[in-house]
């Protein structure tokens, strides 16, 4: 179980939202080993010519809760900002896990494998900007990439 504290929210955002991810959003590959892993914490190593698409990666961009004052007691609610990159060889379908994505994250009952929702760990999507950069590997095939900045808050203690 995967629980988001102020004091542990750098190291646990981006797994409990992986987890959210794991178990809310549908594999488009329906050929895909069901016990296979398709959606990671930080970029995996790949050789994108034999991947098995579609493949999710979720990084953290800034996940540090600042404090300011004269006392560490008041915390500033800075954002929380993750990128989640979504690669696949066919762009409509890509689109499709775009969208579940966001689907499942805005979704405060949206939980992971122990059923701890993104609102019980005081979370709280606020918006997200997308940018696309689609590359061409050695074989040639055409990945299409697209990036998710999600920036998210958080009311805990």
């Amino acid at each position: 179980m995967v629980v988001v504290t102020r004091a542990t929210i750098a190291e646990t955002l981006v797994l409990h939202l992986r987890s959210v991810l794991r178990q809310n959003v549908t594999d488009t590959n329906t050929s895909r080993d069901s016990d296979e892993e398709w959606i990671f914490k930080d970029e995996p190593e790949i050789v994108w010519d034999d991947a098995n698409y579609p493949l999710v990666s979720v990084t953290d961009e800034d996940c540090g809760l600042k404090s300011r004052g004269f006392t560490a007691n008041i915390i500033v609610t800075t954002p929380l900002i993750i990128s989640i990159s979504v690669y696949h060889d066919n762009g409509r379908y890509r689109d499709v896990i775009v969208s579940r994505i966001i689907t499942a994250l805005t979704n405060p009952t949206s939980a992971d494998e122990d059923g701890v929702t993104i609102g019980e760990n005081f979370l709280k999507f606020k918006s997200v900007s997308f940018s696309t950069d689609d590359f061409y590997t050695k074989y040639p095939k055409q990945i299409r990439v697209k990036t998710l900045t999600c920036e998210f808050g958080y009311s805990g203690g």
